[in-house]
């Protein structure tokens, strides 16, 4: 029996059969560096975002895809002062 990512992890939530265990791995950096993205752009950028997202869970059979990058960029959507690094984490500057 062979499943598609959705139907695997219905069915695992559901308690039914599964072909195999979902693969629910958070990848972020990980995505970035994988599709040859700097992660501070993989962090502002959701096109950036998405293309590691997605060639990463295609390589490595990943079931779901991630739209989070890290704890900041929400709080630089609300007005927090952050400052991207070009290959790191986001910083916090100060709390609004």
């Amino acid at each position: 029996m062979s499943m598609t990512p959705k139907e695997r992890l219905f069915a695992r939530l559901a308690g039914k059969p599964v072909d195999q265990i979902p693969n629910l791995n958070i990848v972020m950096m990980f995505a970035a560096n994988y599709a040859g993205h700097l992660y501070g752009e993989f962090c502002k950028d959701y096109e950036t975002l998405v293309d590691g997202q997605l060639k990463t869970a295609e390589a490595f059979g990943i079931d779901i895809l991630s739209t989070m990058s890290d704890p900041y960029r929400e709080t630089w959507d609300f007005g927090a002062k952050v400052s991207y690094q070009e290959d790191y984490l986001p910083k916090l500057e100060e709390v609004f």
